[in-house]
């Protein structure tokens, strides 16, 4: 009766322990899965920042408003020349340039724009690379106290079962003392 009582006490602590150890491994899984999706949204987000920095610093959009700078710096030459030779009036000079400061003014606002935008979005890039550095240092010092974790706590169980191995020994050898004993031999 004691022998069944004593296996069967043995095998609950042993089922308690293993289901304590599965239990702290799912945690420990779950909690680093939510971090890698969290991890995951964060370079979508800066994947599309990207994009859109390429697509305002596009070559074609910055050549398209050097050009018509050079258009600009062509028309007022050629003003320059036609003033000089006395062919047109002042009046129409006046309109020509309000004409050309006009979309001057308006290739100089859009270049603005793009600086500005481009000024903001690298602020952003750079900001944003920082604080994955150190998500990335942070989740690095994670898993390597998970590890550690995990380390002690497989150290742990492995020493409670030597333990229980050794108690199991000791009880064996009490069961066979009690077997040899004239006690067992009488019965």
């Amino acid at each position: 009766m004691k022998k069944g009582k004593v296996i069967i006490n043995l095998i609950v602590i042993i089922s308690i322990w293993l289901g304590i150890f599965a239990s702290g491994l799912w945690y420990g899984t779950k909690v680093y899965g939510e971090y890698v999706e969290e991890l995951q949204e964060e370079q979508e987000l800066l994947k599309e920042e990207v994009q859109a920095f390429t697509k305002v610093s596009d070559p074609k959009t910055i050549r398209l408003y050097v050009k018509e700078l050079n258009k600009i710096l062509d028309d007022v030459t050629f003003l320059s020349k036609i003033v000089e030779s006395g062919q047109t009036s002042a009046e129409s000079l006046d309109a020509y340039f309000n004409d050309y400061d006009n979309k001057l003014n308006h290739v100089i606002d859009g270049i603005e724009m793009v600086h500005s935008e481009l000024t903001k979005i690298d602020s952003k890039f750079k900001n944003q690379i920082i604080g994955l550095s150190i998500d990335t240092d942070e989740n690095i010092d994670m898993l390597d106290e998970l590890e550690d974790n995990i380390k002690d706590v497989d150290k742990s169980i492995l020493n409670k079962l030597r333990i229980i191995e050794v108690e199991l020994d000791t009880i064996r050898a009490l069961i066979k003392d009690v077997d040899n004993s004239k006690i067992n031999k009488l019965w």
